[in-house]
């Protein structure tokens, strides 16, 4: 089954939206295994390797074996890791290569400075899964802070690496600190865009509680991980004889996360909150986003929404989608490992419980350069105008910080020195409209209110100092009812000036509104 995960590239910012049928690996890449364990490379806090080719590598002088017992390929790759404080540390060799793994491996983990006087922190042949043994390696120990640690990994034996053919190798590493700390789950079906959301807090005894919000319900989470930071609960669901099974990974976050229902399988990712009070000054205050609809051809415009981030973290929306629903919700800053950029995850029942939306935030510290994404299921409803067989999409767009005007001044680029400004409502290529390519000049008063030089129209358009928001409604035909205009204020690197972004309705189409300013 293929998933659809959108949100992780949002927290490697690059959630750019034509990506979001694109999968990724969370892990940061490190450099591939050194021949000499003198030069063996530096591997960051967590990570996965670039591929080693072991065919051309051999052993040095006094270099210990790396297997548990017996002999092992004599084709050794070396890194080194410092741990950056205590707690549990993961390796393994189980992310393989896409085109010529090594038929069977092992690892090994030392400490010391030259490599015929090493101390054997421990080796492993083949990693033991939940119901399975691989001949691919995995070692968990536990780390001391400001220890620096000696990796090698081999083949098991010289019969194992074949060139061409089976030659290669990976090394993850997931580093676990021996901290308490609080953790957002998010969990996407691609083809049914159910999606689930998990809160949890991990305490410094390696037990864990909090809540799982999964198809309209809400199910308590309570148990503990291993030494891996691995766990798995068996939550029983009221009146169906099959249970949901919830496997969890607090080692090396953000982590894989799986949802088992019977033969589905659902896979998302854990994120850690940030503790309160930590934010860089440059994330917080108000924001603005648009989301339009990614799907080639679909004619329903953009939606647009407000946010907010506190001090403390807490991170609050209020949306408006492309088919004119309103949401508000509230959810928690969380890590993403990028350097300046963090994410909010929402979810919120729509619909009367029978819909529901989850949205993604990344908030740069670096301008309008994070993004958003929305994905909005709501039920069918065949007497509507609007997705009469129900709404499954997933929108996207971009965020952008947004600051209040100063008392007496004009929003952003908007102030009197521009004039006049121009509304343009573009026509959709799809579904036809009657009021398709309306322009008038647009006058903006000291109160930040857009009135239309063509009385006609009857223009009732205001701007939301506070959240960048603007609402209201034009009447283009007297004899037809007002179009409602929903937008909010952006900017863009292609246009810097303040443009506001958002959608319209008629009784016939969803389109695209725009506002800018006019040329100086």
């Amino acid at each position: 089954m293929n998933y659809l995960r959108p949100f992780r590239h949002l927290l490697l910012a690059a959630l750019g939206c034509a990506a979001l049928q694109t999968g990724f690996s969370h892990a940061q890449s490190f450099d591939s295994g050194a021949d000499q364990f003198i030069n063996a490379p530096t591997i960051p806090e967590n990570g996965l390797s670039l591929v080693t080719s072991l065919h051309t590598y051999s052993n040095e002088a006094g270099e210990p074996e790396h297997a548990p017992t017996g002999t092992s390929a004599g084709k050794s790759a070396w890194w080194k890791w410092t741990a950056p404080q205590s707690g549990w540390c993961t390796l393994d060799t189980l992310e393989l290569p896409p085109d010529s793994p090594i038929k069977n491996s092992v690892l090994a983990v030392y400490t010391g400075s030259n490599v015929s006087s090493l101390t054997a922190i421990g080796k492993n042949d083949d990693a033991f899964q939940p119901g399975v043994s691989t001949p691919y390696s995995r070692l968990t120990f536990r780390a001391i802070a400001g220890i620096t640690y000696s990796i090698a990994v081999d083949a098991k034996n010289a019969g194992d690496i074949v060139f061409p053919g089976h030659y290669e190798v990976r090394l993850r590493l997931a580093f676990m600190p021996d901290a308490a700390f609080q953790a957002v789950g998010v969990i996407l079906n691609n083809e049914t865009l159910e999606h689930a959301m998990l809160n949890v807090s991990k305490t410094l005894s390696n037990s864990f509680s909090g809540r799982l919000s999964h198809l309209g319900k809400t199910y308590p989470l309570r148990g503990s991980h291993d030494l891996s930071g691995r766990a798995s609960l068996v939550i029983p669901v009221k009146n169906d004889p099959v249970p949901i099974v919830l496997h969890l990974n607090f080692n090396g976050l953000p982590a894989d996360i799986h949802l088992e229902k019977g033969q589905e399988i659902n896979i998302g990712f854990l994120v850690q909150v940030a503790a309160p009070n930590t934010l860089d000054a440059a994330f917080l205050g108000r924001g603005t986003a648009a989301v339009g609809n990614n799907s080639p051809g679909d004619p329903y415009g953009f939606g647009c929404g407000s946010y907010l981030v506190k001090k403390s973290g807490a991170c609050t929306a209020s949306f408006i989608l492309p088919d004119g629903t309103a949401f508000s919700s509230s959810g928690r800053a969380v890590l993403t490992g990028q350097p300046g950029l963090i994410a909010c995850y929402m979810r919120k029942p729509l619909h009367r419980n029978r819909g529901s939306v989850l949205l993604a935030l990344g908030i740069s510290t670096t301008g309008p350069n994070g993004n958003a994404v929305a994905v909005h299921k709501r039920p069918e409803a065949p007497g509507s105008s609007f997705y009469p067989a129900g709404f499954n999409v997933a929108l996207s767009g971009l965020t952008n910080a947004y600051s209040k005007p100063a008392t007496g001044r004009f929003a952003g680029a908007l102030d009197a020195s521009n004039g006049d400004g121009v509304l343009t409502l573009k026509p959709s290529t799809v579904v036809a409209d009657p009021f398709a390519g309306l322009t008038t000049d647009l006058n903006l008063s000291l109160r930040n209110k857009f009135s239309f030089t063509d009385t006609s129209l009857k223009p009732r358009l205001s701007f939301n100092l506070s959240t960048g928001m603007i609402t209201g409604q034009i009447r283009p035909d007297p004899a037809k009812p007002a179009i409602q205009i929903r937008a909010v204020a952006m900017t863009s690197t292609a246009a810097p000036d303040i443009h506001f972004v958002g959608t319209y309705r008629t009784p016939f189409s969803t389109d695209q509104v725009t506002i800018d300013p006019p040329p100086p």
